[in-house]
Order: structure tokens, then C-alpha cells, then sequence
């Protein structure tokens, strides 16, 4: 049934259709078309209350579907905006795992050279302890006493043996110089 069938049917007066029923059940004398004449207009009511019934219900499905639409889209744009998130947090896990390991290049590379420094140091002063100059050995240890710490009695001066012990216990390498 369209649109305009519709409302023709619920704009015509109910009265005028009553009109004519009376009036055609006036000119026919037989009872059994008034009882169907009534029968008619009853069943006329009911379609009418029936057709408002179904157009109340769909008006409230039509709202129903409307705030589902509506919350459907929402989650849609957050399943869209938590996809992002999360291809930006792996692009940045990736730029901090780089990072992290640019970081502990860079550390190994200070500990090899700060390992070089040491071992150069303790040479020069593994040469000025064997001219019995125990002021540059006394440097070299001043200057990496962060790395390692030397316990050695002094009594005029540091003796060989004292020193190479005391490396060796500390897990340095001792080379034996040119000044022996």
C-alpha cells in the first residue's frame, strides 16, 4: 500500500463510509447483507487501528535502527582510531628499539676505549714504577681510581712483585716493559 493509499484511507471521514453503508443497507432489505455490511465496517476500523499499530511500531524500529547505526559507526571509528594506536606504537617500539641500540653501541664503544686509556696508563706508569718513581704510577691509579681500586703497602715505594700481584688479582693483564 503506498503513501498516498494510506493516507487517503485515514483522511476520508469514517463517517462518510458509514454513510454509504447505511445508506446501501437502507435500499437492500435482506439482513444478511446488513450483518455483512457491519461486518465490513468493523473489519474497517480494525485494519485502520491495525495500519496505525504497525506504523507506531515501525517509527519506534526506524529510531531503534537509527541509534544502532549510530553506535555502530562510533565503534567503527574506534576500532579504526585503536588500529592506528597501535601501527603508531610499533612504529615507535621500533624507533626506541633502534635507539637502544645505537645507545649500547655507543656504551661498548666508550668501554673499549676507556679500557685502551687504562691499559696505556698503567703502561706509562708500570715504566715510571720500575725507575722506582712511584709518583707516576701514583697517577696512573688517581686517574681510573673509579675502575680499580690498588691495595698495596707503601714502605719508600712501590716494589714490582707488590703491584703485578695486586693487577693480577684485580684481573689486569700484566706485560712486562722494555726497562727491565
Amino acid at each position: 500500500m503506498t503513501a498516498l493509499d494510506k493516507q487517503a484511507l485515514l483522511s476520508t471521514d469514517k463517517h462518510a463510509n458509514q454513510h454509504r453503508l447505511s445508506r446501501l443497507t437502507m435500499e437492500v432489505h435482506s439482513d444478511e447483507l446488513r450483518i455483512m455490511a457491519s461486518a465490513v465496517e468493523s473489519y474497517t476500523d480494525e485494519l485502520i487501528a491495525a495500519l496505525e499499530a504497525a506504523e507506531k511500531h515501525i517509527a519506534e524500529l526506524e529510531s531503534k535502527n537509527d541509534y544502532l547505526r549510530t553506535i555502530a559507526h562510533e565503534q567503527n571509528e574506534l576500532a579504526i582510531r585503536a588500529s592506528l594506536d597501535s601501527n603508531n606504537a610499533t612504529v615507535e617500539m621500533g624507533r626506541l628499539h633502534k635507539r637502544i641500540a645505537e645507545l649500547e653501541a655507543k656504551l661498548e664503544t666508550g668501554d673499549r676505549l676507556q679500557d685502551n686509556a687504562f691499559k696505556s696508563g698503567m703502561t706509562v706508569g708500570w715504566n715510571y714504577g720500575i725507575e722506582n718513581n712511584s709518583a707516576g704510577i701514583e697517577k696512573c691509579f688517581k686517574a681510573y681510581e673509579h675502575t680499580i681500586t690498588v691495595a698495596v703497602e707503601r714502605s719508600g715505594g712501590y716494589l714490582k712483585d707488590e703491584i703485578e700481584a695486586t693487577l693480577t688479582a684485580e684481573g689486569i693483564k700484566v706485560i712486562e716493559g722494555e726497562g727491565q
